[in-house]
């Protein structure tokens, strides 16, 4: 099998998705030949404990094939491999974060209502801010920035969807984010 070193999936790739969920060995056996070089390499521009990343990647395909007959058969292979291996070694840094931090007094009391309360609120807040000065955004721009990073669609998915040119892409997003930047120092 040809090494491909991206994360975006092909027809037979999907299908070896699709065969995997479904029970098929081989399959799984040639999607994670297929995924393991390209989930590597992203995982390397998260953390450089190459151990912590050989151990999530194995985590990962043994996670999709215990739990294959509850996942989605539909999702793009591809972004849901990327996506569950970032959410697994996030968690798993901020837990090796933790554990050298020690623990503190704080962290061994339940939190209390008034911490949940401010946590939440907190929460709320952030979500307020996010929310307003997405608002001031043109339409487009934040369709473009949804699809992009809170739907974690590709750009040739994102170019489809909203029917533009690759440059007019590009040109939409940079123009999004230097607004975002903007707005948010001012």
């Amino acid at each position: 099998m040809k090494r491909n070193f991206s994360l975006q999936a092909s027809p037979t790739d999907n299908a070896l998705w699709q065969q995997t969920l479904s029970g098929n060995q081989q399959a799984f056996g040639h999607l994670y030949l297929r995924f393991q070089p390209a989930l590597k390499r992203y995982a390397q521009r998260l953390t450089g404990d190459s151990e912590l990343i050989e151990d999530a990647i194995h985590d990962l395909f043994l996670t999709v094939w215990q739990s294959r007959q509850s996942l989605n058969a539909t999702a793009p292979a591809g972004y849901y491999l990327a996506n569950s291996l970032r959410n697994l070694i996030v968690r798993r840094l901020a837990k090796k974060q933790t554990v050298l931090e020690g623990p503190e007094e704080d962290a061994l009391c339940a939190p209390s209502s008034e911490e949940d309360y401010l946590n939440g609120e907190e929460a709320r807040l952030r979500t307020a801010y996010v929310d307003q000065i997405m608002g001031q955004l043109s339409p487009r721009q934040q369709e473009a920035l949804r699809l992009h990073y809170f739907e974690a669609k590709s750009h040739q998915e994102i170019r489809t969807i909203m029917k533009i040119s690759s440059q007019s892409l590009y040109n939409v997003l940079w123009r999004s984010l230097k607004t975002l930047r903007t707005l948010h120092a001012a």
